[in-house]
């Protein structure tokens, strides 16, 4: 089903030039084509309980984005291209499959809210003013 959802709206990513929000939750999406990329407007991404197990690295063209949920995946990294964004400041990332806080996470400069679950890290890890560990 997830599959069939992406297949149908992204070949049609040139008429979503003005898309802000961008939500595809609980559909088994298994992978996000690169063409993910050009929703330069983009300022919510809500991949949350799909079946992800990576994020494209043309995330980092999503200049616009603000805020990232892909909890109740199966990710074990993120793109490092998420810290190149300057206006991203949410990511609730709990319940996936990270062993650890993924280092990218550190390197995103104007990231505000945290939330990151089902792992320990300690909170000195975090490094974050405002963060949230779940």
């Amino acid at each position: 089903a997830g599959a069939s959802v992406l297949r149908a709206v992204m070949p049609f990513q040139v008429s979503f030039k003005s898309l802000l929000e961008l939500r595809i939750q609980r559909q088994r999406v298994t992978s996000l084509p690169n063409c993910l990329g050009t929703l330069r407007k983009v300022q919510v991404l809500d991949l949350t309980g799909n079946l992800l197990c990576e994020l494209p690295e043309s995330v980092g063209g999503m200049r616009a984005l603000r805020e990232l949920f892909v909890s109740g995946n199966a990710l074990t990294t993120l793109p490092n291209e998420l810290a190149q964004l300057r206006s991203f400041k949410v990511l609730a990332a709990q319940g996936n499959a990270f062993g650890q806080l993924p280092e990218v996470v550190s390197r995103c400069s104007r990231l505000t809210h945290l939330r990151f679950g089902a792992q320990s890290v300690p909170e000195r890890a975090i490094n974050r003013r405002n963060a949230v560990a779940t």
